[in-house]
């Protein structure tokens, strides 16, 4: 059996996203600032006294607040003083909350004076009309850190935000209208936006700079030029925004090529992104400023890696867990090369950038704890135990499934079951495609047969044996297993470009038709979420595991899919590290219950996953694979 193993403390390979660039979210690159624009001489007194002021804030609010920010010409000015925003992306769900005062500190200690975030409504509002604003998703703790630390927010609500994140921030259940088209106004689609803006925005706006919080901005929606279903899906969003009184700037990000089309607005500040041909695109700007995407990436925990659709096979492109982006620092909140660079280069072209910078947050403490030997397991039998069942008369999406208080399955894997008779062989079709891939076991008392099927495996068949031609298969009975685990949902897409099954409005899990029998559709399955949730794994916790000695394997019968366990037993404060899954095939790791994501050693790229401390503790530490 083989062994977790921790690996030094650095990453093993550095996965550098596809999608890796730098997003100018308002504003002008550095390099590029002499030559874009003209600094009066007023504007760079200004910025000299701001530079002798340690605290952001107490410049900003002196003589009291009378306006937030605004652009003005080709500046911006914030309570009426001209502002150069340097800011960098940094989104708090992808980060221990513990970690949350370093990476802003590193933020502050790079020179720059905003941070910028996406808020991910499919955690907040994961169970239609239950929220959740708590622990490691108490955005409003992330806001006060901020300004703790002397940052403004920029706060990117969506509802969509892309972002390789899961269904591009959208909750799952949204799907579970058979007519529903996000991103549009479609009345159902624009009522759940009203509801969770109607929780989410009156929380934000406390921590506006103009009641003397952090945030100086809001982002309506996010790139929809790219989408551009509905013309008037945009100035809706805004209305939602306004009517919950946001009372900041508003603003719009798209790529350059995007300006022109229906992703922005009039009376609305529009800004691009760079991401290629920079020259070009800097002569469409009025001002300059710069925000780094990501300056931090950090992880993409749980289930929650989104997937890209590609017009050419494989066509579904699911994110890996790590989030490193090859930003300025690394995943596990290292500073790079490239920081110092972007500092140097900040230091010598941003007007009033600070004379001296506050001292980095000591370096993080790595640990490499060895060998983690795996000692028990449970059989998938034992955890379907564990989770619900349902019967339904066809296979249905993991959306679908009444769970989560009619909700639906959001994440993990779904397993469907059906027993049927048969004495003269024949052909099991899986009709349509699987989502996204799916281990089948076909059995009996007498025979069993392991197949695997993905998305590219349309209409998928096998073949049932003829029990009355074969001795190894004498009874007439077959129980059918189909564990489809959900990779990723797409979280971009242009409209309706690529095949139709990855468009976004199509982005359900599971099995999503029939499956035949002989050309006749078995009916009345049984259907298991398997979502190792909180309450999921409470109970698995209370299980006992089957041993990993021989014996014990002979006779329970051991073959995967399976959960097996392990103890990592730590002396003194935890500190950072990785595992590496060497010779392992597929599957999730949780660490103390808590998911640190998903490894397949095969595919890669990512070797290593990463452990954050936070999530360790001294003495006794339980390892699920």
């Amino acid at each position: 059996m083989p062994n977790i193993i921790s690996v030094r403390p650095a990453h093993l390979y550095r996965i550098l996203l596809v999608v890796a660039t730098m997003l100018g979210i308002i504003y002008y690159i550095l390099l590029a600032w002499p030559a874009a624009a003209t600094i009066n001489t007023k504007m760079r007194d200004d910025f000299a006294h701001m530079s002798e002021v340690d605290d952001l804030y107490t410049y900003y609010t002196e003589g009291g607040i009378h306006q937030g920010l605004e652009a003005t010409g080709d500046v911006f000015t914030l309570n009426k003083k001209d502002i150069f925003l340097v800011s960098g992306a940094l989104h708090y769900y992808r980060v221990p909350r513990a970690y949350w005062r370093d990476r802003l500190s590193k933020l502050k200690s790079a020179g720059l004076n905003a941070v910028e975030t996406y808020v991910a409504w499919n955690l907040h509002e994961a169970r239609r009309g239950e929220y959740d604003f708590s622990g490691e998703l108490d955005l409003l703790h992330f806001f006060d850190v901020a300004k703790e630390v002397g940052l403004f927010v920029i706060v990117r609500p969506g509802p969509y935000i892309c972002t390789e994140w899961d269904f591009g921030g959208l909750p799952a259940w949204l799907l579970r209208d058979p007519d529903m088209r996000v991103r549009t106004t479609y009345a159902p689609f624009m009522a759940a936006v009203e509801r969770y803006f109607g929780r989410l925005l009156p929380l934000v706006r406390r921590h506006n700079f103009q009641t003397g919080g952090a945030v100086i901005a809001y982002q309506v929606e996010n790139e929809y030029g790219w989408f551009a279903a509905d013309a008037a899906y945009m100035d809706a969003v805004a209305a939602v925004m306004r009517a919950n009184d946001v009372g900041e700037l508003l603003f719009t990000s798209d790529a350059a090529v995007n300006l022109a089309g229906h992703g922005t607005m009039r009376d609305v500040l529009a800004t691009i992104n760079l991401q290629s041909n920079p020259t070009v695109q800097l002569q469409m700007l009025k001002g300059a400023s710069v925000n780094y995407y990501m300056f931090f990436g950090g992880t993409n925990f749980g289930f929650m890696n989104g997937a890209n659709g590609a017009l050419i096979p494989p066509y579904y492109q699911p994110t890996i867990t790590s989030y490193d982006y090859d930003a300025l620092l690394t995943e596990s909140g290292d500073v790079t090369p490239k920081y110092i660079h972007a500092v140097d280069v900040m230091r010598r072209h941003v007007p009033g950038f600070p004379a001296t910078l506050p001292p980095l947050p000591p370096k993080t403490q790595y640990a490499l704890y060895g060998k983690v030997t795996m000692t028990s397991y449970l059989t998938l039998d034992r955890l379907l135990e564990l989770a619900p069942m349902e019967m339904h008369t066809t296979p249905v999406s993991m959306e679908m499934l009444n769970c989560n208080n009619d909700s639906g399955q959001g994440h993990g894997f779904t397993l469907y079951r059906k027993r049927f008779e048969t004495s003269g062989g024949g052909t099991v079709q899986l009709r349509g495609r699987v989502a996204d891939r799916a281990v089948i076991k076909l059995y009996n008392s007498a025979y069993q047969f392991k197949m695997l099927a993905d998305w590219l495996d349309e209409d998928f068949e096998f073949i049932v044996p003829d029990s009355r031609k074969s001795r190894m298969v004498t009874p007439s009975s077959f129980t059918l297993d189909v564990l489809v685990e959900n990779m990723g949902r797409v979280n971009f897409q242009s409209f309706q470009s690529g095949p139709s099954w990855l468009w976004l409005d199509r982005q359900r899990k599971g099995l999503l038709d029939d499956v035949l029998y002989n050309d006749v559709a078995l009916r009345d399955w049984q259907i298991f979420p398997l979502q190792f949730d909180a309450e999921f794994m409470e109970g698995l916790a209370k299980e006992t595991m089957f041993s990993l000695d021989q014996s014990a394997i002979e006779g329970n019968g051991l073959e995967g899919p399976a959960m097996f366990r392990g103890h990592l037993n730590i002396e003194g404060a935890p500190r950072d590290t990785f595992i590496r899954l060497e010779g392992w095939v597929k599957g999730s790791v949780f660490v103390n219950n808590v998911n640190i994501g998903r490894y397949w050693e095969e595919k890669g790229p990512q070797k290593t996953l990463y452990v954050p401390a936070p999530f360790l503790k001294e003495g006794e530490n339980v390892i699920l694979v």
